[in-house]
């Protein structure tokens, strides 16, 4: 016969130490997705193809480094495509246009 414990699972505990990143990770994309809508940065993103960070700035009518920190976090989470030797952001050429 066996009994069970109530020690936590190995999955368990580190669940407790993942959360508050996984949680402040939801609130940041949130609020970059929000942004986003705002100021109209995805149907720029969409219309003008590749765009540089300064270039997306100046259409939106933002600060040069929010749109940096902007298209750096599409580019992380695979919505965009980087090319860093020319710094330069595009939507992936097999994703939909977003325009609405």
């Amino acid at each position: 016969m066996t009994t069970a414990t109530n020690q936590p699972t190995e999955e368990t505990q580190l669940h407790r130490l993942n959360k508050p990143a996984l949680d402040f990770e939801a609130a940041l994309h949130s609020a970059l997705e929000e942004m986003g809508e705002k100021f109209g940065v995805y149907d720029i993103t969409a219309q003008s193809g590749p765009i540089t960070p300064a270039c997306l700035a100046t259409q939106a009518g933002i600060p040069q480094r929010v749109a940096q920190v902007w298209l750096d976090s599409q580019a992380a989470e695979n919505y965009l495509k980087h090319y860093a030797t020319t710094g330069l952001y595009c939507l992936w050429s097999s994703w939909p246009r977003m325009v609405r």
